[in-house]
């Protein structure tokens, strides 16, 4: 009698066909989100787009991603969006520091006459306690708040 060692069976190199279930199972429902959240992201977009430049004309516009790259192919004047590393060293430390809320938020928040938030996020927050910024409401649960 032949004696095999056990893990000899144990790796095939073939997917059994529960994994490869599994795998197309993910894909299908990832696909989903994803394209239910493209549409949503695509009408708030349109929505940002014609909002910001009007209440915000020819102000400089801290706005969080993605809603900052459409709102720059509108023209708006962002303060900071991709490629990052196009900026100075502050400034892409301090870009991730705005949705978060964190401290770091400041360079950029003092660099911008508007800031683009969505309601009760982190920076909404932070914004709120600043005096020198009037907040506006705008569609969905977007705010923008204006430097008086």
């Amino acid at each position: 009698m032949i004696s095999r060692p056990a893990a000899d069976h144990l790796n095939t190199g073939r997917p059994t066909p529960r994994a490869s279930a599994a795998v197309v199972v993910a894909m299908v429902l990832c696909a989903g989100v994803l394209a239910f959240r493209a549409q949503a992201m695509a009408d708030a977009d349109q929505e940002l787009a014609a909002d910001v430049p009007a209440s915000a004309p020819g102000m400089v516009v801290l706005a969080p991603e993605p809603a900052v790259e459409s709102l720059a192919a509108e023209g708006v004047r962002v303060w900071l969006s991709n490629p990052l590393d196009a900026f100075s060293q502050e400034h892409q430390s301090a870009y991730p520091d705005f949705p978060a809320g964190r401290p770091g938020m400041s360079v950029a928040v003092d660099a911008s006459d508007a800031v683009l938030v969505q309601e009760g996020s982190p920076p909404d927050g932070a914004m709120a306690e600043l005096e020198e910024f009037e907040r506006h409401e705008l569609e969905a649960d977007w705010l923008l708040y204006l430097r008086r």
